[in-house]
């Protein structure tokens, strides 16, 4: 049968690398579907692409579906990248490719992982995913768990539930992706992954977290948008920037010394201009006597919200609690009151989760 034209086009390129004694070879966004074997004459290869160059048209990407066995001859290759094909396996002679030290295996339809990869004790960058071009992986292979030099383990967009106890084996891991997956736990081993920094988590199904983060020292970006978070939690991540993630710690700190559950409150004035509304949220404010200022805008409906956060952790006897001032945590109530008579006032309580040992208020009119 005729071999395709980009078949013939990746054997002149073959060639090419072999008369020359190249290291490295770029075959990616060529449309091949199939690899000549001829790949397997240069031993001396260190760098090999056969995937997709994203700012290249979607069209050109390669679709490979197998690989050849003489592939597995080119044993000097410590860079591999085979993302963004077709394959639906892996052949076991990738395990001898001892040298890998970055491999790709991102946007093809791979259900499993051979044992194998478990020989490639020189790998540190593991591509198994990127966001929203993954593998339906599912799960992460045991065999993985003695790549002790990985530090960029990167497995998005696989459809990972459960993250093995194992992880923590992979003692050089300091740049983690594992967004959307359908992740709602840490394993709590996690704590013995001291060189990490990055984590990123997005789009899972996280609602709380497991306070032993707070003892990855080097940990400064942990990202989590996009996850169901309880409400506490939530409101502490939104207040972090990137980078300074101090307010999320002292949650997990406050979690982690039995602080008592965050009380919230939401007062809603609503009514007519002119009635009062102003004085009374001053009054609230702390600024009883505080008459609204001619330049002071009023309006008709007008709606004023604000939040009270407030929460104590566990005193020692003869101590000053921690919260707010006029705030009674662990009591809930519901509570009215009228300025004149279009203007109302609803109070509601609510319990949500446990919150960091600091009392904030937060303001909001509109």
């Amino acid at each position: 049968m005729p071999k395709s034209q980009p078949y013939l086009e990746a054997e002149k390129k073959i060639e090419a690398a072999r008369r020359s004694g190249a290291t490295e070879l770029d075959l990616c966004d060529m449309q091949l579907t199939e690899l000549p074997e001829s790949i397997g004459q240069l031993k001396q290869l260190r760098k090999l692409d056969l995937g997709h160059d994203y700012e290249k048209e979607e069209k050109d990407k390669n679709q490979l579906t197998a690989l050849p066995d003489s592939l597995g001859q080119l044993t000097q290759l410590t860079i591999l990248n085979l993302s963004s094909n077709e394959l639906t396996a892996l052949p076991d002679w990738l395990g001898q490719l001892t040298q890998l030290r970055k491999l790709n295996l991102g946007g093809n339809q791979l259900k499993a992982l051979p044992d194998s990869l478990g020989q490639l004790t020189n790998l540190e960058q593991l591509y198994l995913g990127f966001i929203g071009s993954g593998n339906p992986l599912k799960i992460l292979p045991l065999s993985l768990s003695v790549l002790k030099k990985l530090n960029i383990l990167r497995a998005n967009s696989c459809q990972i539930k459960i993250l093995p106890d194992w992880i923590s084996d992979l003692i050089s891991l300091s740049d983690v992706g594992l967004a959307d997956n359908e992740l709602s736990k840490l394993p709590a081993s996690m704590v013995y992954l001291q060189s990490l920094t990055r984590i990123n988590l997005d789009n899972n199904r996280f609602i709380d977290l497991p306070t032993s983060l707070i003892n990855l020292e080097n940990l400064n970006e942990l990202n989590l948008n996009g996850n169901p978070l309880n409400p506490a939690l939530q409101s502490v991540y939104n207040s972090c920037s990137e980078g300074k993630y101090e307010p999320l710690w002292a949650y997990l700190r406050s979690l982690e010394q039995n602080a008592e559950p965050l009380y919230e409150a939401k007062l809603v004035l609503v009514g007519e201009g002119n009635v009062g509304k102003t004085t009374l949220l001053k009054a609230l404010k702390g600024k009883a006597g505080a008459a609204p200022q001619e330049h002071e805008p009023t309006r008709t409906a007008s709606k004023l919200t604000f939040t009270v956060c407030a929460c104590r952790i566990p005193q020692k006897a003869g101590s000053r609690s921690n919260s707010m001032p006029g705030i009674s945590a662990g009591r809930t109530s519901t509570a009215s009151c009228t300025s004149s008579s279009s203007a109302a006032a609803r109070s509601t309580c609510w319990s949500g989760s446990r919150a960091a040992a600091s009392s904030r208020v937060r303001w909001k009119t509109g």
